[in-house]
């Protein structure tokens, strides 16, 4: 998709910079308006956050709405929600495994197997192959690995790089330490763990 979008804005830099915040983002373009989601952006704030001016944002806009192909990709991007930062708050480990060029297709059903083996209650799979950004795959289990599961995926010959966060659950910085909630799975299954 970056790709596509680079041709067809080859020639202007400062507006392949706006379309690209909006697809990181999943700012959609529909009829002459910016959405994340269902809520519309200022064109004001999209310029300001861009790090544009807002000649450059109507350019941009008078560019986008001329082709039906741009019109037609740019209208469907949406947001999507990034997990990882609040997994971690709420007692969740976070595994990252940046896989080698070209070996993405091959990291994933390894990486699979291993957690299946394990019977891992996985929370979320986000992943990336987009040839502009680096390439990952994310996963996150609602409970630590055993050590020998974190060294079996560690040991991955596909993966140039792999990074964990393992929250300590008795600290304070876990969230689920301080939360009201009565019926919360994640206190459901600690107190199972503690008998």
């Amino acid at each position: 998709m970056l790709f596509a979008l680079d041709e067809y804005f080859k020639e202007y830099p400062s507006r392949i910079k706006l379309v690209e915040i909006m697809y990181r983002q999943g700012i959609a373009l529909r009829d002459g308006r910016f959405f994340c989601g269902d809520f519309e952006l200022p064109l004001s704030e999209v310029a300001r956050a861009s790090g544009v001016n807002r000649r450059t944002v109507y350019e941009t806009i008078r560019f986008i709405e001329s082709n039906p192909v741009l019109s037609k990709m740019i209208y469907s991007f949406r947001p999507t929600l990034d997990k990882g930062p609040v997994s971690a708050l709420i007692g969740n480990q976070i595994i990252s495994l940046y896989p080698r060029h070209g070996m993405f297709s091959a990291t994933i059903p390894i990486v699979f197997g291993i957690l299946a083996n394990y019977m891992s209650h996985v929370q979320d799979i986000c992943a990336r192959n987009c040839n502009k950004d680096e390439h990952y795959l994310r996963v996150i289990v609602d409970r630590p690995l055993p050590e020998g599961v974190i060294e079996q995926l560690k040991e991955i010959p596909s993966v140039k790089r792999f990074e964990i966060t393992t929250p300590d659950l008795a600290t304070e910085e876990v969230v689920c330490n301080m939360c009201e909630v009565d019926n919360c799975p994640s206190k459901s299954l600690t107190a199972i763990e503690e008998l």
